[in-house]
């Protein structure tokens, strides 16, 4: 086996996967794995794994600029870590708007992402493609940082101590009240 320009493998059946990580690997899939977290642009799918396919599809969608900020890693089937985060990805099917060729709407296959959350076990789960496209731009601001970003944490403004009223408990002229 030989390392490609691309970051591929080429191999022959015979030799297997072997190469680079001085063991014979038994599956593309140990080989994908030893490499590690891969930016969006360059991320390659196990063979054989549908829903891997699509996160490669829709890895790849996303504009090479933020792309490459984006990290994905392929825990286990369904099992993903993205810039960080663990999280699950799955199928689920929905039907569409009724069409004149299909009246009871057709059957639509999507792969969403359920995040896995310390705080609240009912995060919504969202689409690959929007949650790919947000963790990149999330990525990419987090690396080159807004202006705000840029100013030292200790030198920002914070008004954790301020006491208010609270809007449950406010009227209308409470705002105006000292």
């Amino acid at each position: 086996m030989m390392p490609s320009k691309d970051g591929g493998f080429i191999a022959t059946i015979q030799q297997g996967f072997q190469g680079i990580f001085g063991h014979l690997a038994t599956s593309k899939e140990e080989v994908l794995k030893k490499r590690g977290p891969m930016s969006a642009v360059e991320y390659e799918a196990v063979p054989g794994d549908d829903l891997d396919q699509r996160v490669q599809f829709f890895a790849r969608q996303i504009p090479e600029h933020l792309g490459e900020w984006l990290k994905i890693y392929r825990k286990a089937r369904g099992e993903y870590e993205v810039s960080g985060e663990v999280v699950r990805m799955a199928w689920q099917s929905t039907v569409g708007p009724p069409t004149p060729e299909m009246p009871e709407g057709k059957i639509l296959r999507e792969v969403f992402v359920f995040a896995e959350s310390e705080t609240n076990s009912d995060v919504p789960a969202e689409p690959l493609h929007l949650y790919l496209r947000h963790s990149a731009n999330v990525a990419y601001d987090l690396h080159f940082g807004s202006a705000m970003m840029k100013v030292p944490e200790q030198n920002r403004l914070s008004f954790a101590e301020e006491i208010g009223t609270l809007l449950k408990d406010s009227d209308a002229d409470s705002k105006y009240k000292v």
